[in-house]
């Protein structure tokens, strides 16, 4: 399992790419350049996430993301519906499409990796 963090993701961005076209508002070449995603290793399942930051999960099956404050919004590639995932509420990944969770507010979460 692969975790990325970007910060510098819009929510603009974000949706555009859930919808499949490109995002409204431009952002300036110079910010493309500078933007860097940042690989996180699962050494600690703990996460703390700035609202509007986005985490990338990539081969997610088995997964357990628990919500422990704030309010975070996981989409998974193949899944019909997105989630709204709020404090004491867990969500499993079913399968290893891309994962992405989104704070809509300041949160901090468990990413529990699966056994075996």
């Amino acid at each position: 399992m692969d975790i990325a963090f970007n910060p510098a993701a819009r929510w603009s961005e974000l949706t555009a790419w859930f919808m499949g076209r490109p995002a409204a508002t431009a952002r300036p070449k110079a910010t493309i350049a500078a933007r860097r995603d940042l690989r996180v290793s699962l050494g600690s399942p703990e996460r703390h996430i700035a609202a509007g930051a986005t985490l990338q999960v990539a081969q997610p099956e088995g997964t357990e993301v628990v919500c422990l404050t704030g309010t975070l919004w996981i989409t998974h590639d193949g899944e019909e519906t997105d989630h709204i995932v709020v404090a004491g509420k867990p969500y499993v990944a079913r399968h290893d499409g891309l994962m992405l969770m989104h704070a809509m507010s300041p949160s901090r979460c468990l990413v529990i990796a699966p056994h075996g």
